[in-house]
């Protein structure tokens, strides 16, 4: 909980200081990453998730932290290459982000309820089911998402493997 608490947190701290910039950006969504892949392969090692879950997540890391790396080296800043609808409401809309944050927190939170808790016999079936699913949804927004990114991308990636 203390990690999705301090990921807002830091955000706003750097406007309140004025020491937000592009690099801090990327560096934020690098820790999101680092927290979001932690926990998905964790409770895939307890098997409270599929594997192919944490997979999804890990590989469409790589790729799209690479093609925001490409957009940064243009000078482009992280959100404003999202200028398609979809890209706009399910990238770059704050209420997207946080309806997305607080369906992976879920996630994280009943898979981290159960481990804590495992004598809870009457509620253990729904709160795997409830994992389950909730993990299917989340990976099927990540795809979207992703799938949006690489539409609203599209121009500086042709750029980029033209010239080379």
């Amino acid at each position: 909980m203390l990690a999705f608490l301090l990921d807002g947190v830091d955000g706003v701290v750097a406007r309140k200081f004025n020491v937000d910039s592009k690099t801090g950006a990327l560096i934020d969504t690098l820790g999101d990453r680092i927290t979001e892949n932690v926990f998905l392969v964790f409770l895939a090692y307890k098997k409270l998730i599929p594997l192919f879950v944490p997979m999804v997540f890990i590989s469409r890391s790589f790729i799209s932290d690479f093609v925001r790396f490409l957009i940064f080296q243009k000078g482009i800043s992280t959100f404003s290459i999202n200028t398609s609808l979809l890209g706009r409401c399910l990238i770059a809309s704050r209420t997207s982000r946080i309806a997305y944050l607080i369906l992976k927190f879920m996630v994280f939170f009943l898979g981290a309820f159960i481990i804590i808790y495992p004598d809870m016999k009457t509620y253990r079936p729904t709160l795997l089911v409830s994992i389950f699913y909730g993990a299917i949804i989340i990976v099927a927004i990540n795809i979207v998402r992703f799938a949006a990114l690489l539409w609203d991308s599209r121009k500086i990636l042709k750029e980029t493997f033209d010239a080379n």
